[in-house]
């Protein structure tokens, strides 16, 4: 059996393919100025010792 070592995946950006706020959209959480309605597009970040 074929040991690995230990990865942590961190979530980046959990919003749709094309971000959020998308440019020239004008609904209420596009144009929101609160913070926490930005969302990245999808993506993770893995590590491990080696990395």
């Amino acid at each position: 059996m074929v040991k690995f070592a230990p990865l942590t995946i961190t979530f980046l950006g959990t919003g749709t393919s094309s971000g959020i706020p998308m440019i020239a959209c004008g609904c209420e959480v596009c144009s929101s100025s609160d913070k926490r309605d930005a969302r990245l597009r999808s993506s993770i970040m893995v590590e491990s010792a080696t990395t």
